[in-house]
């Protein structure tokens, strides 16, 4: 009995350690953009589901909800997609889901004897969420399609078409998909910018939706404030507003707070920009908009993610005081904003202030001054 045991215990672990590496790797080439220089390319095996190297991938179609988008390669960590080049946020969650394909093992591999046909539709492989096909310079497209996340929200089935096999894999090989298309949809025109003209249309100030984040994190007066969602998707203020569920240490959002916490960052998340004022800004520019050393900051995670994958950084007041310069991170640029845009991170702050207030004790014990 001792010997299964070890082995069973050992597996745990090993599985634990692979995903810690995991979770480093994805957090080393989100921060700088690169694979690690001190872990070989071609010298990691290929364990994922993909046995295609990502420079060999020339053009991808990615279909989601019905509409097709096509990503064409243009050199070393370059892509395009509707005839202009894509910044460098969007390059690189697309060579990373490339990566990800063809290292990330699946925790599980069901053989067609193991599902039925029905079980295809439960999980979400009839009608997939997400459809990629992958080009080479010759042969046949290879297509691999992500269907359900399992009940634990961890997990994603997907499979590659024409072959029995159907596996489990992390859901960060399909957020990042997910990741690309979303900031294509919301991405800046670069033309415009370079322009400096009123822009003709709405562009959202987040590049990203909330639709793959699982946490945010305002920076303001040098504290920092967390929000999360709890394993239901309602988000909880991380610090104090939240409950742990019996048997453990999982967080759950109080009912009192989650409402408002979710239209502030509903709010925000159709916050515009007015017009775009520089593209590419250097550090030195950065000091005439006040965003050298920026008084509120913004991050946004995926559920997997260490590090952010959205920053914006709010900045001075133009000397009208009509508008506010911002800088974000993953269009490389610097615009501006009517003022009441950042109010919803004024609210969340507030938010955050009471629910802590309403878990301490009314009169401090040293002082007899109620704390809050």
């Amino acid at each position: 009995m001792a010997a299964p045991l070890k082995r069973r215990t050992r597996a745990i672990y090993t599985g634990f350690a692979a995903g810690l590496a995991m979770i480093a790797l994805i957090a080393a080439i989100s921060f700088t953009g690169r694979w690690p220089e001190d872990m070989s390319r071609e010298g990691t095996p290929l364990v994922g589901i993909l046995n295609i190297p990502a420079k060999n991938i020339e053009r991808i179609t990615l279909e989601a909800g019905g509409d097709k988008t096509v990503f064409e390669r243009r050199g070393a960590h370059l892509w395009r997609s509707n005839g202009a080049d894509l910044g460098a946020a969007i390059a690189g969650h697309i060579d990373l889901g490339l990566r990800l394909l063809n290292v990330s093992s699946p925790l599980r591999v069901l053989d067609e004897p193991e599902y039925s046909r029905e079980k295809l539709a439960e999980f979400g492989l009839a009608s997939p969420r997400l459809r990629l096909e992958l080009f080479q310079s010759t042969g046949a497209p290879t297509e691999v399609i992500f269907g359900e996340n399992t009940p634990t929200q961890t997990t994603q089935f997907a499979r590659l078409t024409g072959q029995p096999q159907i596996y489990l894999l992390s859901r960060y090989v399909g957020t990042e998909w997910q990741l690309a298309l979303d900031m294509l949809k919301r991405a800046w025109p670069s033309e415009t910018a370079a322009a400096h003209a009123a822009l003709p249309a709405a562009l959202f100030l987040l590049p990203v939706s909330l639709e793959s984040i699982g946490a945010t994190e305002i920076v303001s007066g040098g504290n920092l404030v967390r929000f999360e969602r709890d394993p239901d998707g309602v988000w909880f203020h991380h610090t104090g507003q939240h409950t742990h569920a019996m048997g453990g240490y999982v967080h759950k959002a109080d009912p009192k707070f989650a409402p408002a916490i979710d239209a502030e960052l509903k709010a925000l998340e159709q916050a515009n920009i007015e017009r775009i004022i520089a593209l590419h800004p250097d550090k030195d520019s950065l000091s005439q908009y006040g965003l050298e050393h920026p008084p509120l900051i913004l991050l946004l995670y995926t559920p997997d993610s260490s590090r952010p994958v959205a920053r914006v950084e709010f900045g001075a007041f133009t000397e009208d005081h009509a508008h506010r310069y911002v800088r974000v991170a993953e269009q490389d640029a610097v615009a501006t904003v009517a003022p009441a845009e950042a109010t919803p991170l004024a609210n969340l702050l507030r938010i955050a202030e009471v629910s802590k207030c309403s878990l301490v004790s009314p009169l401090s014990p040293q002082s007899g001054q109620r704390p809050c």
